[in-house]
């Protein structure tokens, strides 16, 4: 392990696994808190190391202390759950003197829980050797590859938790320290294919498109032959332009991916959205299909979305079946989804929705109460509420709900949307309107509709433009 700063995080992470090793070595770069004396509690191999911008530098630093012949690393910040600890026991327990290297799933835990987590697989657990080390001043990779210094692959089922990506002011300072850290590494050596891809990842973590775009054409000029890193660098290609509002664009670089490799479901599912935002719901269905068909992998390569064949695939598809005027195939659906997500709200909200497309309204009491006893179910309770009210143009008191559901998610596109449309069913004035018009651009600056809008009235009433 290396840790700094992680008093609130060491002792969650150790206890329930500590017992498993045969050595524990926690590199400290530097903490001013409790840490290092928490860390003693786990083991006497507790040293300091003096940082220098460099987290493999801290690694191998690590990995210079270890003796065993098998080497298992871990961030305070990640966590072994709870169900899974048995699985590792064993795993530990059968390992002998064959070169492998084991691949498992790191889950990045959200900020919001209806956000959906990210995977990404890594080497946890690898046979020692004496050339393999880690290289990168952050995103820090095994090098060489450990296949191509002789040690077997093997993927295995074991997740981890890690939680270092929960806090969203925390996210965007570990983006802004990675940039720094990654311009460094790219000034030594702008070939290297996993420091662009990383710093465009970084770029646009930071909400900076352009730059992010920047490295990413780099990236573009070196696919004259395929190789896996092509995956991240079509679908970030893609979300970039769906953040800047260019559908046709996104579905051209998501489609060119999916040409390119047909089976990832990242990919499809990524192609399937575009579609259901560009109304092509039948498409996008077909996509869907094209994502069932796909068979399961024990770990995903690249960064992936969590759960799309259980969860959100499903989901959009209950979405595109609503959309064709297939609401009972969209309740259908969502139930059946539900059975495996039992306390997902999205898929409440989507159910919702769906009972309210054909006047099943008697679902929706107890449907938004189940949704409250759920992290950010109050949110989409409310949306509920306010899409009922809006369908069924029951009006009264519906601003009461949309000042709490603004209030509850400020940077939520979809309330200010809808509050934008009562505004303009409830006569409201025109200075207000405007203002809510213009609060909606703030958070969805790409809604076409929304900007004409605006533009017409401060044209009509001879208002400046706000920039």
């Amino acid at each position: 392990m290396i840790v700094r700063n992680e008093e609130s995080n060491l002792r969650q992470c150790l206890t329930p696994i500590a017992h498993l090793f045969d050595q524990i070595v926690v590199i400290d770069t530097g903490s001013t808190d409790r840490t290092l004396e928490i860390a003693r509690e786990f083991t006497s191999e507790v040293r300091e190391y003096r940082w220098c911008d460099d987290f493999s530098a801290a690694r191998n630093e690590s990995l210079r202390y270890a003796t065993g012949d098998w080497i298992f690393w871990l961030d305070a910040d990640d966590r072994i759950p709870a169900g899974q600890i048995q699985r590792l026991s064993s795993l530990l327990h059968g390992l002998d003197l064959e070169p492998r290297a084991y691949l498992m799933t790191t889950l990045c835990k959200p900020q919001h829980e209806t956000d959906g987590a990210h995977q990404l697989a890594h080497y946890r657990l690898f046979r020692r050797h004496p050339e393999i080390r880690w290289q990168g001043r952050v995103h820090e990779q095994l090098r060489p590859e450990p296949s191509e210094a002789g040690l077997q692959t093997v993927p295995h089922s074991l997740t981890i938790l890690h939680l270092g990506y929960a806090d969203g002011a925390l996210h965007i300072k570990k983006a802004q320290r990675d940039i720094r850290l990654l311009r460094m590494d790219f000034a030594a050596n702008p070939e290297d294919i996993s420091t662009t891809l990383h710093l465009a990842l970084a770029y646009a973590r930071a909400a900076n498109f352009s730059d992010a775009l920047k490295y990413l054409r780099l990236l573009e000029s070196r696919m004259d032959i395929v190789q896996d890193w092509q995956r991240d660098v079509f679908k970030l290609l893609g979300d970039l332009c769906l953040k800047t509002g260019n559908l046709e664009q996104a579905l051209l670089y998501v489609s060119r991916g999916v040409t390119v490799f047909p089976t990832d479901v990242d990919l499809l599912y990524a192609q399937a959205e575009i579609l259901y935002e560009l109304d092509k719901y039948q498409n996008c269905l077909l996509t869907l299909l094209r994502i069932q068909k796909q068979p399961a992998q024990s770990v995903t390569l690249g960064n992936s979305l969590s759960d799309i064949r259980t969860k959100w695939a499903p989901l959009l598809m209950a979405d595109a079946c609503r959309e064709l005027g297939r609401a009972r195939d969209s309740i259908r659906i969502l139930k059946a989804t539900l059975k495996r997500h039992p306390g997902d709200v999205r898929l409440m909200h989507s159910l919702g929705l769906s009972y309210i497309r054909i006047n099943q309204r008697e679902q929706l009491p107890s449907l938004r109460r189940r949704m409250q006893r759920y992290p950010q179910g109050e949110i989409f309770a409310l949306l509920l509420y306010v899409v009922e009210g809006l369908m069924y143009n029951s009006l009264d008191g519906m601003e009461e709900a949309f000042a709490r559901l603004i209030s509850l998610a400020p940077q939520m596109p979809r309330p200010r949307i809808l509050f934008v449309e009562y505004l303009g069913r409830s006569n409201a004035p025109v200075g207000d309107y405007l203002s809510a018009c213009r609060d909606a651009l703030r958070v969805c600056p790409n809604h076409t509709v929304i900007r004409e809008r605006v533009a017409y009235l401060e044209r009509t009433l001879g208002i400046p433009a706000l920039h």
